[in-house]
């Protein structure tokens, strides 16, 4: 967590971090993907636009609980 702060906010690596956990920076950032949430595109589908069925509802029901407005 520290290393990948270093990365992002201070904009540079601070490679102290991974000798003194015994890693690469290249493990670190494998465990980060591995770790992390996942990017909001892999964590949310967004459904496609609402589309009522097209069909009359009263034909459907076959007048089950609708009255007659006919």
């Amino acid at each position: 967590r520290a290393y990948m702060r270093s990365v992002r906010v201070e904009k540079k690596a601070d490679e102290t971090i991974p000798a003194t956990v015994g890693l690469d920076a290249a493990s670190i950032l494998r465990i980060y993907e591995l770790l992390a949430i996942a990017r909001l595109e892999d964590r949310f589908v967004v459904p496609t636009a609402f589309q009522p069925d097209k069909s009359p509802l009263h034909d459907i029901r076959g007048c089950a609980g609708f009255p007659e407005y006919r």
